[in-house]
């Protein structure tokens, strides 16, 4: 009932449902940040030829590096823009640098995309917390961050096995596809999360912004 009606807003009236179905599904976005590459390792070593193992093993690698070296900027401009605005400029990222290799072939282009892609990720978990921290109430909050963590783990494993089949099956640029399925997501957003005012600091009066507190535990939910 909860999952129809929305957990209760900060204002006591049900959330939206298309925000509660935003803030669960982007948790299953870190699931497929290697999903795409991981099954595919051998079948991108071989088409990259001579330092292929190298390469597929670096692209591997490419979007843990965009997770570890974003997580700091993320949270200061999520601080900055508000977690709505962020997480629908995020979620374009991730389905534009998620699904370049699809066109790209120059193996230099796609670690850049990846490592973007990992920023992007990084900045959708963050920006999904700070939602359900803004927009749902308290006796709600932890529940739906399990929710969250849990639908997360369950897309992990669904990811993992539809692109190893996938790349069976029609090579290993399709499963790059699956990113753009953050668009949908992206309509959602906009649609379905209310718009709000910038909450207005003092300066030198402000304690350390909260969304930084958030980069921590998220960033060790995106590694595990």
């Amino acid at each position: 009932e909860e999952f129809l009606s929305g957990p209760p807003s900060m204002h006591g009236a049900p959330a939206p449902l298309g925000m509660t179905i935003v803030v669960l599904m982007a948790g299953t976005f870190t699931g497929l940040l290697n999903a795409a590459v991981a099954p595919s390792l051998p079948v991108i070593a071989q088409h990259f030829g001579g330092h292929g193992v190298a390469i597929a093993q670096f692209l591997d690698a490419a979007a843990a590096l965009g997770v570890a070296v974003g997580g700091i900027p993320a949270g200061i401009v999520l601080d900055r823009v508000g977690a709505r605005p962020f997480l629908l400029f995020a979620l374009c990222i991730y389905a534009l640098m998620g699904s370049a290799p699809i066109y790209l072939d120059d193996y230099r282009t796609i670690v850049v995309t990846r490592i973007l892609l990992g920023l992007a990720t990084v900045s959708v978990t963050i920006s999904s917390v700070a939602l359900i921290g803004e927009r749902f109430a308290p006796e709600a909050r932890a529940r739906f961050l399990g929710y969250q963590a849990a639908i997360g783990s369950i897309g992990g494993v669904v990811f993992l096995v539809t692109t190893g089949a996938i790349t069976e099956a029609s090579g290993w640029r399709v499963p790059f596809l699956l990113y753009l399925l953050s668009l949908p997501i992206l309509v959602t957003a906009a649609l379905s999360i209310p718009k709000r005012a910038r909450e207005r600091r003092q300066v030198g009066k402000t304690p350390a912004p909260s969304s930084l507190r958030l980069i921590g535990p998220c960033l060790v939910v995106i590694v595990v």
